[in-house]
C-alpha cells in the first residue's frame, strides 16, 4: 500500500469479523509454505514470516482498512497457523520416523503406525524431547520480528486514528 492509500484508508469503515477471516485465510499460505519447506528439510522461520506476512495483509484486505486492532488480530491468528502447521509437521515427520526404523518406538506404536496412531502419543513424544520446540519457537520470533518493521511503523504512526 502506497503512502497515500494508507492515508485514504483511514476514512474506511474497518470490517473486524472480514479482516479476521482475510488473516486466516491469508495466513494458510504461510502454512503451506510451513509444510512445503518442512519437506524439503529447510528451516521453518522463513514460513513464520510468511504467515505474519499474509495474514496483516490479508486481514488489510478484507476489513479494507489497516489498523492496530488488525495487526494484533492477524498476529494472534498468524500464531495460531503458525503452532498447528508446527504440529502437524512434527507428527508427520516423527511418523516417517517411527516407520523407518522398527526398534525405539514408544509403547503402542507398531512399525507401519499411521497419523492417526500417532496423535494420541504426540504430547508424551514432544515432552520427553523438548528441543523439538525450537523450531516453533524460531518460526514465531522470525514471523514477528520479519514484520516487524510494518507493525512499529503502524503504531508509531501519529497520522492514524486511535483504535
Amino acid at each position: 500500500m502506497g503512502h497515500s492509500e494508507k492515508h485514504h484508508s483511514h476514512h474506511k469503515k474497518e470490517n473486524i469479523w472480514l479482516g479476521a477471516l482475510g488473516a486466516f485465510l491469508f495466513s494458510l499460505i504461510g502454512a503451506a509454505t510451513f509444510f512445503l519447506l518442512n519437506a524439503i528439510g529447510l528451516i521453518e522461520s522463513l514460513s513464520g514470516f510468511i504467515t505474519v506476512f499474509c495474514a496483516i495483509n490479508g486481514y488489510a484486505i478484507f476489513a479494507k482498512k489497516e489498523s492496530k486492532r488488525g495487526v494484533i488480530i492477524s498476529l494472534v491468528i498468524a500464531a495460531v497457523v503458525i503452532i498447528v502447521s508446527w504440529y502437524f509437521c512434527f507428527c508427520l515427520t516423527a511418523v516417517d520416523q517411527i516407520n523407518a526404523k522398527a526398534s525405539g518406538m514408544p509403547d503402542g506404536l507398531r512399525s507401519t503406525t499411521t497419523l492417526g496412531e500417532f496423535l494420541p502419543h504426540s504430547f508424551d513424544v514432544i515432552k520427553k524431547q523438548p528441543e523439538m520446540l525450537i523450531s516453533l519457537g524460531l518460526s514465531l520470533v522470525f514471523g514477528t520480528l520479519g514484520y516487524i518493521s510494518h507493525v512499529t511503523g503502524l503504531f508509531g504512526s501519529k497520522r492514524s486514528k486511535k483504535n
